[in-house]
């Protein structure tokens, strides 16, 4: 029996309500022309300048970056007044408060680091787009090969075989519930039991027969 779980029983809860996961069915799915013009318009540096806050992307990971800039701010006020001291508008050097030890990370490491991380970013953007490449060929195929057994059950559904209308019509109908109920049940295999598992269980109740 088809069963919905229940969302205070899902241990990803917290994950699931953050604004990163709920924007997802709001986001584009394809460009279009006009989103290209848009996109090449001479004005889109100052408009996203002006909804910078407003990123989804930058909501996102927001904690990551106040994280950041803390450590940052951190280390350059514990350099600047307890490690060298600075220099004002006014052109003379201010000793710091305390002569303790600058903290500081030797160049070296990402220096030599840094084209292994350049490689090893393009590899993950080309793996990424390739497994979405396949995600919707498999999904393409699924669709085509859904119609394909439609259409090979109303070729082969004759009165040689079924002289009754009413009942070949009622096995048309059941075959093709039974073949909309299939990649709806893949994609739904594909996500979380905690997300529209309610809907997917009424969708499945109301359009098959028990």
């Amino acid at each position: 029996a088809l069963q919905s779980s229940s969302s205070e029983d899902d241990p990803l809860a917290y994950v699931r309500d953050s604004y990163i996961e709920r924007s997802r069915q709001y986001r584009r799915t394809r460009f279009q022309h006009d989103d290209w013009l848009l996109h090449r318009s001479p004005d889109r540096f100052f408009k996203n300048l002006r909804t910078l806050v407003f990123s989804g992307i930058y909501r996102g990971i927001s904690k990551e970056v106040a994280t950041v800039t803390g450590i940052a701010t951190f280390i350059w006020a514990w350099n600047l007044f307890l490690g060298e001291g600075y220099t004002g508008l006014d052109g003379l050097h201010h000793d710091p408060i305390a002569n303790l030890p600058l903290l500081t990370l030797p160049l070296t490491p990402f220096t030599l680091a840094s084209p292994s991380l350049g490689l090893l970013l393009v590899f993950r953007t080309n793996a990424s787009y390739g497994r979405w490449d396949e995600a919707r060929k498999a999904w393409g195929l699924t669709i085509n090969n859904s119609r394909n057994i439609a259409r090979m059950g109303a070729a082969w559904s004759s009165k040689s075989i079924e002289p009754k209308d009413e009942i070949r019509r009622q096995k048309l109908e059941h075959l093709a519930k039974c073949i909309w109920a299939f990649p709806r049940s893949l994609a739904r295999h594909m996500e979380s039991p905690f997300i529209s598992e309610a809907d997917y269980v009424a969708d499945l109740r109301e359009n098959l027969d028990p």
